[in-house]
């Protein structure tokens, strides 16, 4: 037993040292593994389960810092919190991410109908370049401005982002009232994002 207990003693440094590894593997959201979207969790909740379906606001809001934007990969320049009495939603998301694409129909409709009222959903495709993102965007039909982000700019600005995709909604005065790791919950803040926006809700206009 004495001598069983050395040997296990002696690599216990080891052991320990790998279970931290995979430990850190299993709270970190996608890993290198999950990149192809066909191995990827289906769900963000097979991610991070304590992450999903958190739709109540911010205990603490945060102003946007100023002077933050980007370039679209269309080449245009894109400005966060810029108080336009706009409403934002700031999508972090990549191509490899299989609850990411999941959630693009529903974010293409909800700017569709809310477009018009001064809603605007910009998708940072983060730390990935143009030369992945924009056929990604194109054979999605993505209809909404996104970002080729590869040096993790946005992260820094508006983060920490820890899973994908995550979501911050962004008041008409610059607050972000919302950060929602998961796939976005259209139909539970749809309500809340016609309010900010000043629609009514037996408004149906919607963009043809």
């Amino acid at each position: 037993m004495s001598l069983l207990f050395a040997r296990v003693g002696h690599r216990f440094p080891l052991l320990l040292l790998v279970g931290l590894f995979v430990l850190a593997g299993t709270i970190t959201g996608c890993t290198e593994e999950e990149r192809n979207p066909a191995d990827a969790p289906r769900s963000t909740a097979d991610i991070r389960p304590d992450t999903v379906g958190k739709t109540a606001p911010l205990d603490e809001p945060f102003e946007v810092p100023s002077g933050v934007s980007f370039e679209t990969i269309d080449g245009k320049t894109v400005e966060i919190g810029a108080r336009q009495g706009r409403v934002q939603i700031i999508n972090f998301w990549a191509t490899w991410c299989a609850p990411c694409l999941e959630e693009i129909p529903d974010l293409n409709d909800l700017q569709k109908e809310l477009g018009p009222h001064g809603l605007e959903i910009i998708g940072i495709a983060n730390n990935q370049g143009l030369e992945e993102v924009e056929p990604f965007v194109e054979k999605h039909s993505i209809q909404y401005p996104i970002v080729a982000d590869s040096t993790g700019a946005a992260d820094a600005d508006l983060g920490p982002v820890y899973v994908l995709p995550t979501s911050l909604v962004v008041t008409p005065d610059g607050i972000v009232r919302y950060k929602i790791p998961g796939i976005f919950p259209t139909d539970a803040l749809k309500d809340d994002l016609r309010k900010m926006l000043g629609v009514s809700a037996d408004d149906n206009k919607v963009a043809s």
